[in-house]
């Protein structure tokens, strides 16, 4: 799986330097160990997940107890979280469109798959989420046949047109 996610970085990063989305994590580089394993070396520009977030947040709000004399905490609080949550979300779909408009799917994205650097709430200006676990990505530009990517149907190695229908309309984009 390393190689595949060494040729959807390296097919990512190739291009000029203004066209390399800073919500996908670099590759800084690869190497094979003397028993055979691979291993991928990124910048370190997180340790967080989106899912250590959400799992660091529901914890902190257990142990909070409601703050009944002061109304405006809870409303700045939640200002806060939305901040925090649409970076988060913008942030990833902006890696998305990046991957999207250079042919990649992604394929296995997940909380664990979206690298933050803070988990910090009051720090959401500085949020920068990117995404990783790119080993099980594709490329859907070999697959354009006739003004439609067939992914599914071309992965399943079906030959004639008409077992399209088994797959349903779900497994094709339009180019």
């Amino acid at each position: 799986m390393a190689l595949n996610e060494l040729r959807t970085h390296a097919f990512l990063q190739q291009s000029d330097a203004r066209d390399i989305c800073e919500n996908i994590q670099f590759l800084l580089g690869a190497f094979e160990t003397a028993t055979g394993e691979q291993w991928l070396a990124f910048r370190d520009d997180g340790r967080y997940s989106a899912a250590d977030y959400a799992k660091i947040t529901s914890e902190r709000q257990l142990k909070e107890r409601p703050n009944f004399w002061n109304p405006y905490d809870r409303a700045y609080k939640l200002e806060l979280r939305k901040y925090f949550v649409l970076r988060l979300l913008n942030g990833a779909m902006c890696g998305l469109v990046h991957m999207h408009n250079h042919d990649r799917l992604h394929q296995s994205l997940g909380p664990s798959s979206v690298v933050l650097n803070t988990v910090a709430e009051k720090n959401g200006y500085y949020l920068l989420p990117q995404l990783r676990d790119l080993a099980f990505s594709v490329d859907i530009g070999v697959f354009v046949y006739g003004g439609w990517s067939f992914v599914r149907w071309s992965l399943a190695s079906s030959i004639c047109c008409w077992s399209i229908n088994s797959f349903g309309e779900a497994s094709f984009w339009s180019s």
